[in-house]
């Protein structure tokens, strides 16, 4: 009966071992599709959106990806203005001619090349609605750098061609599947696909078993939710573990696909190309430019469009973080204001208080206007400044005593002893007019600030109006029903 029980005890226990080891093996997304499910059709804000882009590149020849390299795979970064300019049919035929010959490839095999093109259907699918395109390729160990420039090299990674010396694939380097998350929870992008990478080397030419993927997000998405930008983590598995590889694209360089997407909707409303430009130039005063991003945002907010409103409304409000809006405006466009808002201080420290504080050195700097920097050079200039009027004076006192026992010269003996005394007195009269002044310009800054809070504190601003009838959704025009 013992021998039984131990049997049997065992015999659980191993199971619930074997279901724990099984139950904790990663899951493997699900393998991209290899054509578009579906056609996007643009919606009410997007109409005009296919025409606008390619008035555009023509504009934009210089917008670049942003490329993010790291383990097995090369994770690429579009705009809509960015893709339509990398693929360049001139470029692309530059890069294959260039490489062609490079690679001294038979005319058949140029052809061959110049037919591929893998992620046609898919562009196509995603023509006519604005969308960022992430694109994931198989690392290679040895790049050839055969095209002439770098723009045919963008162009030929569009056309999702790899020019190189490995004439083998590597299957850990294999994109199978990928899941992305923006800001810790999972999106569902607008449409996945994955396809052959067509690898271009001396000896091959064509598929080699790997593939690529090409991810098209939603730029809504990308908006941000609180003050801050979100950052995407996008998950890669090569369908031989599940251990994926994760690939960030920090919140940074989301700022240039913003900037495209806001010049965009901004045709939307009076003059709002012309003030995204003025923007974007950085010509505008601190005033101007706070009330431009204001009409903007609350213009966007009329029309329905929250995820243009958020950006230019969070600039805004990273610049004047207490800036409030009338008790008369809606409490759900102050409520949009509040999620946006950063931590800032809006109330005022009197001049007692930082007179107290100053009392060390450079800290009413560091903690009441906010500025650290300044405050480390008050610091220093202090303590450096007490320091060396300190040694000049207990060297002027040593001169000194030498002079009363000098009686081969000691006119000069008291002549340098009472100028190393008056370059200390000087020295410590200029550290204390230091001390003084930063404690008047921390004083005079505070008082700076808190008329700038008293103006923000029921900032009154129009929203800019519809470019025309048509372009408000539903008819709304500028009523703020979005909430």
């Amino acid at each position: 009966m013992t021998t039984v029980s131990r049997s049997a005890v065992l015999v659980a226990f191993t199971l619930c071992t074997a279901s724990i080891v099984v139950g904790a093996q990663p899951t493997i997304a699900e393998r991209a599709p290899s054509s578009p499910t579906a056609v996007l059709s643009p919606g009410p804000l997007d109409v005009d959106f296919a025409r606008w882009r390619d008035a555009e590149v023509p504009r934009r020849p210089g917008v670049r990806p942003v490329v993010i390299t790291g383990g097995r795979y090369v994770l690429g970064v579009y705009s809509p203005v960015t893709m339509a300019v990398a693929a360049n049919p001139m470029e692309a035929e530059a890069a294959i001619a260039s490489c062609s010959a490079w690679f001294q490839l038979s005319d058949e095999a140029t052809e061959r090349l110049r037919a591929s093109r893998p992620w046609a259907e898919f562009d196509a699918a995603v023509a006519s609605v604005p969308v960022v395109t992430l694109t994931v390729q198989p690392a290679q160990a040895r790049v050839a750098t055969c095209t002439d420039g770098s723009a045919p090299q963008r162009a030929a990674d569009a056309l999702g061609l790899h020019f190189g010396y490995d004439t083998i694939s590597h299957p850990a380097n294999d994109a199978f599947a990928v899941k992305v998350q923006i800001n810790g929870r999972d999106v569902t992008p607008r449409m996945i696909g994955r396809v052959p990478a067509t690898k271009v080397s001396p000896e091959f030419v064509g598929p080699d078993g790997s593939h690529q993927i090409r991810i098209y997000l939603d730029h809504e998405d990308l908006a941000p939710r609180d003050s801050d930008l979100p950052s995407i983590e996008v998950s890669i598995w090569n369908g031989l573990d599940g251990l994926p590889q994760l690939m960030t694209v920090p919140p940074t360089d989301l700022v240039a696909l913003w900037r495209e997407f806001l010049a965009w909707r901004a045709h939307r409303l009076e003059g709002g190309p012309v003030a995204i430009e003025q923007l974007l130039s950085g010509g505008l005063g601190r005033e101007k430019r706070t009330r431009t991003r204001m009409e903007l945002g609350l213009g966007f907010l009329a029309l329905h469009d929250t995820a243009a409103a958020s950006v230019v409304i969070r600039d805004a409000l990273q610049e004047e973080p207490c800036l409030q809006l009338p008790p008369s405006s809606p409490d759900g466009v102050r409520a949009f204001l509040n999620r946006l808002r950063t931590d800032g201080r809006c109330s005022v420290v009197s001049g007692k208080e930082i007179a107290r504080l100053a009392l060390m050195p450079g800290r009413a700097h560091r903690d009441v206007i906010r500025q650290p920097t300044a405050g480390r050079m008050i610091v220093g200039g202090v303590v450096v400044g007490l320091v060396a009027s300190t040694a000049l004076q207990m060297n002027a006192r040593t001169l000194h005593a030498a002079y009363e026992t000098d009686f081969v010269n000691p006119v000069a003996a008291y002549n340098k002893a009472a100028r190393m005394q008056r370059a200390g007195n000087i020295l410590a009269i200029s550290t204390c007019a230091l001390w003084g002044g930063s404690i008047a310009h921390a004083v005079l800054g505070e008082r700076q600030r808190a008329r700038r809070i008293e103006e923000m504190a029921t900032y009154q601003v129009e929203p800019r109006r519809p470019a025309s009838v048509g372009l408000s959704p539903n008819g709304l025009g500028l009523a703020f029903h979005v909430f």
